[in-house]
């Protein structure tokens, strides 16, 4: 389907708003106060995928919306719920030709469960009585759904083990898959942590979580088991950013003639350079061309002291904005925890030196003790942190989120002419989006 001339332009206070469907498996109290938090940014729907899910559409499209935007509310990338909403769209663009149907990125990606589901996961260890990482056990808990989706599980397992010093961090599933709840609480047992928090991957309250909570008890009445990852204001801004970010794709491809009704839309890392584009902020989008290129390499300058002058190093952030991604050679990836433990005085110089460069660019909070071989830039709010982790990974540059603070790496092996310049070089880049072009927006 090809967008309409009008698509290059964004809604007025005077176009009626667009539909917002909130789509998942299950719903109930939870999906409804997400609609009721969600009303001031478009028409909010509850649209559960099942056999009723055409004619809940028909009832959508009725109310005359220009645009219909479905935000999936998955973990990961390969949950078979985005190929059914997929098959579903691409229906609805074929019924109903006036109206334009888009899908957004999943809700969440294996990095966002490592923030989240740490956060929860501190909450119980931490009640009644404090317990050291080392010595507690996780188990994320899923829904058993695909080998490919289950791997996703494990792959978010493996991250949240090497960032956080938990004594281990197993998986399980429901719904037939294996391992079970009692299987994945029996290893963690046998080795012999305690406490044993069990972590659904569930995004809001509802029949999931209370299934978990329910085979927990009975498996284990002394593991504890979180509640889901989000709080609604938290799901809410996320599902807010997802909708914004499929309308900031339309519109784009609208002005450059690029619409598709490929319903593969799941989000910003499946096209590098349209993810470059689009978290441009909109003065760059429809003038001055950017550059698909690595970055050339800035001379670095000093301070009196012999230090680098972090802040001096661009002449200007605008400039830097527009020179396109890092380059993949110097990729700052998230440290193994075995090489930070190994090295731990390397690894206290980098983060001093990468939390050194971040305030002089930022002027915003820094912490060095919280997690070894990382280093905590505190944001303002949780939209801000939200909005920068997603920019800061398509700079090829880990980073995690737990709140409104976001973590970057610092390994015992990073340089700073390398991997320490390319960890401050994304943050000022988009760090400068933020304050100085997309909160002008809001």
């Amino acid at each position: 389907m090809t967008a309409p001339a009008a698509a290059a332009v964004p809604p007025t206070a005077t176009a009626p708003p667009g539909a917002l469907l909130l789509v998942s498996a299950e719903t109930g109290a939870a999906q409804m106060e997400l609609v009721s938090r969600l009303k001031g940014t478009a028409q909010p729907h509850p649209w559960p995928l099942g056999a009723q899910a055409r004619a809940a559409l028909a009832a959508v499209v009725a109310a005359g919306p220009p645009h219909v935007v479905a935000v999936p509310l998955t973990v990961g990338a390969l949950d078979p719920l985005l190929a059914d909403l997929g098959a579903l769209l691409r229906w609805a663009r074929v019924r109903w030709p006036q109206t334009t149907f888009l899908q957004a990125a999943p809700f969440a990606s294996p990095e966002h469960v490592v923030g989240w589901a740490s956060r929860q996961a501190a909450a119980q260890a931490l009640a009644p009585t404090p317990a050291p990482p080392d010595e507690t056990a996780l188990l994320l808990v899923a829904r058993g759904r695909t080998p490919a989706a289950n791997a996703e599980v494990c792959a978010a397992a493996r991250l949240l083990w090497e960032h956080r010093d938990y004594r281990r961090v197993e998986v399980a599933f429901t719904g037939g898959a294996r391992p079970t709840v009692a299987q994945g609480l029996d290893a963690c047992r046998r080795l012999g942590a305690r406490p044993v928090v069990a972590v659904p991957l569930a995004l809001c309250d509802g029949p999931f979580l209370q299934e978990v909570r329910a085979q927990v008890a009975a498996a284990d009445p002394q593991a504890a088991c979180a509640g889901p990852l989000l709080s609604p204001a938290g799901a809410a801004a996320v599902v807010r950013q997802r909708y914004e970010e499929a309308l900031a794709r339309w519109f784009r491809a609208g002005e450059d003639g690029l619409a598709s009704d490929h319903g593969h839309d799941h989000g910003l890392a499946d096209d590098p350079l349209r993810a470059g584009d689009v978290l441009l902020p909109p003065r760059y989008q429809g003038g001055q061309p950017v550059s698909a290129a690595p970055m050339r390499s800035a001379a670095l300058k000093y301070d009196a002291q012999g230090q680098v002058a972090w802040n001096q190093v661009w002449q200007s952030f605008c400039n830097l904005a527009l020179a396109g991604a890092a380059a993949p050679g110097h990729a700052a990836r998230g440290p193994l925890r075995e090489e930070v433990r190994a090295r731990p005085e390397a690894s206290a110089r980098v983060a001093a030196e990468i939390a050194r460069g971040l305030r002089l660019i930022t002027r915003l909070p820094v912490v060095t003790d919280a997690t070894p071989g990382w280093v905590g830039l505190v944001c303002p709010q949780e939209e801000m942190a939200i909005w920068l982790l997603r920019a800061i990974v398509v700079e090829n540059v880990s980073v995690r989120r737990e709140g409104s603070t976001l973590f970057l790496p610092a390994g015992p092996g990073y340089r700073v002419e390398k991997e320490i310049k390319n960890v401050i070089t994304a943050v000022a880049k988009t760090h400068h989006y933020w304050t100085e072009h997309r909160a002008a927006l809001s």
